[in-house]
């Protein structure tokens, strides 16, 4: 009677075991596996409110699933969005950056603006958030370059003044006939003609020698931020 009872019991075990297994084996929905790309990349990623990490990335899902994204990254917008994912395998999704508008105000007009490299033609510029580098430039004066940050929905200015240079002086050295030697501070400078930019502001004492000519002398004083041209005509010995 005991054995009988036991072989029952054993029996009917199994059977709700087997029953059991069935209805989990016809009730679970099939997992494939999902990649989700970003335009930029290393995005940081929500997945059902739940963090999932940065794109690249793969995750297992059912098939029949309706998934929450959400995808956030410094100097891009939120993006958010539901996604019944059916059979895709990859999803790829686009951050638009946020833009602000950039003022530039200066006390002369550049000859040329740069922003990252690009040449500018405007004082009026949108820019995506984040950082950049400005570069000016204007005959005669120094070169300006600055590093700002710019966020959403906020307006830049930025205030250029250009200085001239203290030592951009330049000198035009000439003679005729030409080719004769130029020495300046009695140091060989080189053959005329000859141009020197980069100097300082002061004076110098400039000797033009030629075989068979008499030799032309003169002191010259440059100014700060100016050219000066020396004509030398050379007289027969």
């Amino acid at each position: 009677m005991t054995r009988l009872y036991l072989y029952a019991h054993f029996l009917f075990t199994a059977i709700i075991l087997t029953a059991n297994l069935t209805i989990l084996s016809c009730s679970s929905s099939p997992q494939h596996k999902i990649t989700i790309n970003s335009s930029p990349s290393k995005v940081k990623t929500y997945i059902n409110q739940k963090y999932a990490g940065t794109t690249p990335l793969n995750f297992y899902i059912s098939s029949s699933s309706n998934i929450s994204f959400r995808l956030e990254k410094e100097n891009y917008y939120d993006f958010a969005k539901k996604i019944k994912l059916e059979h895709k395998t990859n999803i790829t999704f686009l951050l638009s950056p946020l833009t602000f508008l950039l003022h530039i105000n200066c006390n002369f007009k550049p000859d040329r603006l740069y922003i990252d490299s690009n040449l500018c033609s405007t004082n009026k510029i949108s820019l995506k958030a984040g950082r950049h580098k400005l570069t000016a430039f204007k005959k005669g004066y120094d070169l300006i370059e600055k590093t700002f940050t710019g966020t959403e929905a906020a307006n830049k200015n930025i205030n250029l003044t250009f200085r001239q240079h203290p030592h951009k002086c330049i000198l035009n050295i000439k003679s005729k006939p030409a080719g004769a030697r130029i020495y300046i501070n009695n140091k060989l400078s080189g053959y005329t003609p000859l141009k020197l930019t980069h100097l300082k502001s002061r004076s110098y004492t400039i000797d033009i020698k030629k075989t068979n000519y008499i030799s032309f002398n003169i002191i010259t004083f440059i100014k700060k931020g100016k050219t000066k041209t020396v004509n030398a005509k050379l007289t027969p010995k």
